[in-house]
């Protein structure tokens, strides 16, 4: 039935049929790659080929990366970096995740990226069904000592001080995963979505079926 629903002539049907406010978003299969090479330029279709060249990948097998944390945000000595691969088939993506990048001669580490709680990072709830843009939260709540400001605008640096917003506790953030009100989250997470508990992405093949330990 995936099969049948993911072909281009019944797509074109069901846009046709649901009307012009309606997309159809394709599944993506998304891959951490990490300590990645802080020079590459991730936006540049010309450096993607060349990883899959290097990597011994089909053409166009990697449909993007992003790098998961801002580089504003990076030390001026930063030499590497995580970020976020995404593939168009979990047989792409399961590859990597066994073989992992080759960048300038040299093997990156991959793993498979689950899904994990949603943080609004304006009031700081996790699982909520809004983004800060749309949260209806009279204040902004800092993720940092739940003080009611922005979290970039936080002058708390030591992290003794920090107060998380959603536990309560000291000594962490509100992203932070040690947090005893995230794992509750994840918890129900992995319930909602149990592909969660393998290490690849499960397909018809056996040897996708293994269970993160």
């Amino acid at each position: 039935a995936a099969s049948w629903l993911s072909s281009s002539d019944v797509i074109a049907f069901f846009l046709q049929e649901l009307g012009s406010s309606v997309c159809l978003r394709p599944r993506a299969f998304q891959v951490i790659a990490e300590h990645l090479p802080a020079y590459l330029n991730v936006s540049s279709t010309e450096a993607l080929r060349q990883i899959e060249q290097e990597s011994l990948l089909p053409a166009n097998t990697i449909r993007s990366v992003r790098w998961i944390k801002p580089v504003s945000r990076r030390s001026a000595s930063q030499q590497t970096a995580f970020a976020i691969a995404t593939f168009a088939s979990p047989e792409e993506a399961n590859d990597v995740i066994r073989e992992g990048f080759v960048i300038k001669g040299r093997t990156v580490r991959t793993r498979k990226l689950p899904k994990e709680p949603r943080r609004c990072l304006k009031c700081q709830r996790w699982n909520v069904n809004h983004s800060a843009a749309n949260c209806k939260a009279d204040k902004e709540t800092c993720a940092k000592c739940s003080e009611n400001h922005r979290s970039g605008d936080c002058t708390i640096t030591d992290p003794a001080l920090f107060r998380c917003p959603n536990c309560k506790n000291s000594g962490h953030e509100a992203w932070s995963h040690s947090c005893p009100k995230y794992q509750e989250e994840l918890r129900k997470v992995n319930d909602q979505n149990p592909d969660n508990n393998y290490k690849y992405f499960p397909t018809a093949d056996p040897s996708t079926w293994v269970l993160i330990d």
